[in-house]
């Protein structure tokens, strides 16, 4: 076991690096020290079930990113134990189980582990399997190696890279299709626009409700004025910075000439 460890240790040093490299990580794991169970097991429930400031920006960022982790994650299974079969994707990251049962089940049987479909021989049990899903699934299950007894604790593992690491390049394609911009006239109308980017940035902030204005920064306790502080004359919100406030003519007259920002 003392050399498996060291095999593990070394692994996790040169895949770091790569992580490092690429800009990204490993989803957590046993290996890091931390239980996948407890932050994966019973997911909805942990994350929905937490009250937080709904003011706090980077509480709202979790929340928005957490259906695309949980899409995107799978279960490797070692010796079964954690993983679910029926509720938690194991097979892939879009397969869960229940969904294509041929029955509805208890919830006893809805908290079967992978492990407690094996049979004593340490292969898939198919007097149990055979009755409870179609050919399909039984055809995928069969290609799929059973837990074993010493392999360590399931781990999860990131589904759209091939090595199960984090990266952001495969994170960040499944994020922007989600953001629906079809009805969004004046988002298209913006990135047409070929002023400089730096504007376009400022703009794209003001479009979405972005900017920390003072009003903003009151709501999160960083201040306790929400005045504009250029012409001291009402709240600095989104709509006072570019179109109300009495120094800032220039933006006034330049969005007054364009669409992007009607």
């Amino acid at each position: 076991m003392e050399g498996r460890s060291s095999g593990v240790r070394a692994r996790s040093s040169k895949t770091d690096e790569s992580a490092s490299d690429s800009g990204g990580g490993a989803v957590p794991s046993p290996s890091d020290g931390i239980s996948p169970g407890k932050y994966f097991h019973h997911r909805e429930r942990r994350i929905t079930g937490m009250k937080k400031n709904v003011h706090s920006s980077l509480w709202r960022g979790i929340l928005k990113a957490y259906p695309l982790m949980q899409k995107a994650t799978v279960w490797s299974i070692r010796d079964g134990q954690t993983t679910e079969f029926w509720n938690h994707p194991w097979i892939d990251q879009d397969t869960i189980l229940e969904k294509h049962c041929l029955r509805t089940l208890t919830d006893d049987e809805k908290l079967t582990s992978v492990a407690d479909m094996v049979n004593e021989q340490g292969e898939w049990d198919w007097t149990k399997l055979n009755s409870l899903l179609p050919n399909v699934w039984l055809s995928r299950i069969a290609g799929m190696e059973t837990p074993k007894h010493g392999l360590g604790e399931d781990t999860t593992i990131w589904g759209l890279e091939h090595d199960g690491r984090f990266r952001l390049k495969s994170a960040y394609l499944p994020a922007a299709n989600e953001i629906d911009m079809t009805d969004d006239q004046g988002w298209k109308e913006l990135w047409k626009w070929s002023g400089p980017s730096i504007v376009k940035h400022f703009l794209w902030l003001v479009m979405h409700n972005r900017l920390l204005t003072n009003q903003e920064r009151t709501i999160r306790k960083l201040t306790n004025d929400g005045s504009c502080k250029a012409c001291n004359d009402g709240l600095e919100t989104i709509e006072h910075i570019p179109r109300k406030c009495k120094k800032n003519r220039g933006s006034q007259t330049f969005l007054q000439n364009r669409t992007i920002c009607p």
